[in-house]
C-alpha cells in the first residue's frame, strides 16, 4: 500500500499523524473489529441449531400457526394453546385421506438412547377434521393446554428439546404409520423452532377442532 498522501486544491499541505496519536485508533479499530466478528458469531450460532436426533418416521416439517394466520417460530411456553394451528408440509398418505379423516398435535420428549416410538407424549390438541389432504391440519382452542403443562409432565430431557408430530388416522386407516413434525427449544418460559422450518401454508384449507363441534353441538 503507498504512503502518499493526497492533497486538497487550495488546503495546507497533509502531515503524518504521530504514533502517539495513531495507537489510540488503531486500538479502537481492533475492539471494534473484535466486537463485530463476536455478534456475528453468536448470530451464526442462534440459527444454527442442530437437531440431535433422526426420527425414520417423520415424513416433512410442520408449520405452526398464529392466531393472526400466518407462522409462527417462537413463542412462550405459557401462551394457551400453544399455537392456533399446525399444518403439515406432506400429503396424507392413503387411506387416511378418507371419510372422517382427523389430525392432532402431540408434543414427545426426546430420550437420548432411546427409540422415537418408546418417547413419552400427550396430546397438544384435540382431533380436528380438516379440508385439504395435502396439507393436513390441527386447530387449537381455548380448551387445549399450553406447552408449559406438558413440560411439567415431560421435561426436556435432551439439549432442551421437544418434538412436535401430527398424527393424521381415519375409521379405515387408523394412525397413519408416519407424521409431519418439527423440534423446538426450550428456554426458560420461551420455545423457539431448530431445524428444518415448515413449508406449508396456514391457510391452505381450515380445519375444525372437535371440542368445537362438541360445543356446538
Amino acid at each position: 500500500m503507498s504512503n502518499a498522501t493526497t492533497e486538497k486544491p487550495g488546503s495546507a499541505p497533509s502531515v503524518g499523524t504521530p504514533a502517539s496519536r495513531r495507537l489510540p485508533v488503531l486500538v479502537g479499530a481492533v475492539v471494534v473489529v473484535l466486537i463485530a466478528t463476536v455478534v456475528a458469531v453468536r448470530l451464526v450460532g442462534s440459527s444454527n441449531d442442530k437437531v440431535p436426533y433422526v426420527d425414520a418416521r417423520s415424513a416433512g416439517p410442520l408449520t405452526l400457526c398464529g392466531v393472526d394466520g400466518k407462522p409462527v417460530t417462537s413463542g412462550s411456553t405459557t401462551q394457551k394453546p400453544f399455537v392456533s394451528r399446525a399444518v403439515a408440509a406432506t400429503a396424507v398418505p392413503g387411506l387416511a385421506a378418507g371419510t372422517g379423516r382427523t389430525a392432532s398435535l402431540y408434543a414427545f420428549q426426546p430420550r437420548n438412547g432411546a427409540e422415537t416410538e418408546e418417547w413419552s407424549g400427550q396430546l397438544l390438541t384435540a382431533a380436528s377434521s380438516y379440508t385439504n389432504t395435502l396439507h393436513p391440519m390441527a386447530q387449537a382452542t381455548a380448551a387445549d393446554i399450553a406447552l408449559k403443562d406438558f413440560l411439567i409432565a415431560f421435561p426436556p430431557r435432551w439439549n432442551h428439546l421437544i418434538q412436535l408430530r401430527l398424527y393424521v388416522t381415519s375409521p379405515a386407516s387408523g394412525i397413519a404409520a408416519t407424521y409431519d413434525t418439527t423440534t423446538i427449544k426450550i428456554d426458560g418460559d420461551s420455545w423457539k423452532v431448530v431445524g428444518a422450518a415448515g413449508t406449508a401454508s396456514c391457510t391452505d384449507g381450515s380445519a375444525t377442532s372437535n371440542e368445537t363441534s362438541a360445543h356446538v353441538q
